[in-house]
């Protein structure tokens, strides 16, 4: 799926947005205070990162 959006908006748009949004979660694990909320980070950083390797291979690949 995250290929996908890559191809229609565009990796310019959709890798920094992900870079973005991967750091904002990085940052506000800082600030967690219960085992619930460090399980969400977790999973939602796991979602920001996941798109962002494939994307790169894919960028790469249609590059040569």
């Amino acid at each position: 799926p995250s290929n996908i959006i890559l191809q229609r908006i565009g990796p310019r748009v959709w890798l920094s947005g992900q870079l973005f949004a991967w750091g904002l979660v990085a940052t506000f694990q800082a600030f967690i205070q219960s085992y619930p909320a460090y399980l969400v980070t977790r999973i939602l950083l796991g979602f920001c990162e996941g798109g962002f390797i494939p994307g790169i291979f894919t960028l790469f690949h249609v590059a040569e």
